[in-house]
């Protein structure tokens, strides 16, 4: 079962989906100067809440129900892999899982990032309100961070999944006509 090139294509899926829980998506940071003095804002967004930082008071502005659809597509994505890993004996519902997992991390990074393009409008938003009050504005940081890629590194892991799933779906086939 490990030994498998599928089952390690899956962990590999699991453990990018689970660090997600801890690695955010996007951050940002912008600096104004205010009669002498340097004002600054920052926020991030993460799978857990979106937070930001103005004149060094933080805010949980984001923990709202649309980050809760994303810990609920991350929870089901893991489950399913790891469901998928455990139906060695079954490949052609490991076929039909991998295939429900491609469709769900491509929904789950489409939402990403519609969600993390409208977090960084909105901060640059608020970021331009502070150049409205002084001088020597700069955004300094308004990017995307490394947890936006890792569910697209999921997707190819879930499709080559998939193709080594067929694979031996095929060798055993063909090993069975050969009986």
């Amino acid at each position: 079962m490990i030994q498998r090139a599928q089952t390690l294509f899956l962990l590999g899926a699991i453990i990018l989906q689970i660090t997600l829980f801890f690695i955010p998506f996007w951050k940002g940071k912008a600096t104004v100067d205010y009669n002498g003095q340097t004002k600054s804002a920052a926020a991030s967004l993460s799978i857990h809440n979106l937070s930001e930082n103005y004149r060094g008071q933080i805010d949980s502005v984001g923990d709202s129900k649309n980050l809760y659809v994303f810990q609920c597509f991350d929870a089901v994505i893991i489950f399913l892999s790891g469901w998928c890993i455990f139906l060695f004996r079954k490949r052609t519902q490991q076929i039909r899982i991998s295939r429900l997992l491609i469709l769900l991390t491509t929904g789950f990074v489409i939402l990403l990032l519609y969600y993390t393009e409208e977090a960084r409008k909105s901060f640059a938003d608020d970021a331009s309100n502070l150049q409205k009050i002084g001088t020597n504005f700069q955004m300094i940081n308004n990017n995307y961070d490394l947890g936006i890629y890792l569910p697209i590194v999921s997707l190819v892991l879930f499709f080559l999944a998939g193709r080594y799933i067929k694979k031996d779906e095929k060798l055993v086939r063909s090993a069975d006509r050969l009986r």
